[in-house]
């Protein structure tokens, strides 16, 4: 009896460990599969981005060069950024308000080009109404070059 309790224990323990190598066999094939998967997922995904990138490049205005286009984000940026610098004076400091609004002016002759006619006058009628009622003398500026643009 005490034989055939060690051989089946020894059966059970032989059994065991191959069934414990079969299940890490599987288990570590199904994870090479996975990231397999991911990575082909994760190809497809950039394959098909790039595609609509390259697809999209030809969408869009083609009458203005990057060059231009370029330029008046830049002209853009220069005035937003001193319209701010209006806005916060306007509330917290408005002892800046005429330097600022020349350096607006300014800013606005540079970038007339790049901006084009209608939006500096459009621009200049809109601030020159907000300043008017706390610094007269900005709005007198800002519609002496609303007057030159014409």
């Amino acid at each position: 009896m005490e034989q055939n309790l060690a051989e089946m224990r020894e059966n059970c323990a032989g059994f065991g460990l191959a069934g414990l190598r079969s299940d890490l066999k599987q288990r570590s094939e199904a994870a090479e599969n996975s990231v397999e998967m991911n990575a082909h997922r994760g190809i497809a995904i950039a394959a098909v981005l790039l595609l609509a990138t390259i697809a999209l490049s030809g969408c869009g205005p083609s009458t203005t060069a990057p060059a231009e286009s370029v330029g008046r984000a830049v002209a853009e940026a220069k005035v937003v950024a001193i319209e701010a610098e209006l806005t916060q004076a306007l509330t917290s400091n408005q002892g800046a308000l005429p330097g600022l609004s020349s350096e607006y002016v300014q800013v606005l002759r540079e970038s007339i080009d790049a901006l084009g006619a209608d939006d500096v006058r459009q621009r200049l009628t809109e601030q020159a109404a907000r300043l008017g009622p706390s610094c007269p003398s900005c709005a007198q500026s800002l519609n002496a070059m609303l007057a030159d643009t014409g």
